[in-house]
């Protein structure tokens, strides 16, 4: 079991790093628009979010949370099953 310290040391780093994040798209917004550039500080915030997006959502898009044929062939030799995808379609009826 994780230790009480532990967990309350992690949500502090999370929290720490979410709001650094919050503040830089913040700042990426009011510096331009101060400055005079209403465009610019609509545009840079929204780019800012859209590669943080991808960023944190890049492991549901990366293939290694996918598996291969091999893969599963290789974990179901470790405890020894065998993987045979040879079958055929007897009926392709429904009940109705």
């Amino acid at each position: 079991m994780l230790d009480k310290a532990f967990i309350i040391f992690g949500g502090l780093i999370l929290l720490i790093v979410i709001l650094t994040v919050i503040g830089i798209i913040y700042l990426s917004f009011w510096i331009p628009r101060r400055r005079g550039q209403k465009k610019f500080s609509l545009i840079l915030p929204l780019v800012l979010i859209i590669v943080l997006f991808l960023f944190v959502f890049w492991n549901s898009i990366n293939d290694s949370l996918f598996f291969s044929k091999t893969d599963v062939q290789i974990i179901l030799s470790d405890y020894k099953f065998s993987f045979i995808d040879k079958f055929s379609i007897v009926s392709n009826k429904t009940d109705t």
